[in-house]
């Protein structure tokens, strides 16, 4: 059984990093730590746990608006933060959209 499904980030500028089943969108330069974290995780093959690990050795007050979607365990696994939103669109037509609003 294939499994399809597409997800979309929206934001301003910012940095995209796709590998496999992994896609992240970072409202940071592409040569910022956070950047490098994910890209490094996602080329290593890192559970989402293990990313979720490094980037909180980060700091969680130095960490821009990012959304990551991974496909893990037979499910797709999302995790935003900020104002990035995600929308997932599965093959049988059902979406789920993720959003976090900046509040002032």
């Amino acid at each position: 059984m294939t499994t399809r499904l597409k997800a979309r980030f929206t934001s301003g500028d910012a940095t995209a990093i796709v590998v496999g089943r992994r896609a992240a969108l970072v409202a940071a330069d592409a040569e910022s730590d956070v950047v490098g974290t994910i890209e490094a995780a996602f080329c290593n093959g890192d559970s989402l746990g293990r990313l979720m690990t490094a980037l909180s050795s980060i700091g969680f007050d130095a960490l821009p608006a990012f959304a990551i979607a991974a496909w893990e365990h037979s499910a797709l696994h999302v995790v935003h933060r900020g104002g990035i939103s995600v929308r997932v669109e599965c093959a049988d037509g059902t979406s789920s959209t993720f959003f976090q609003p900046l509040v002032a």
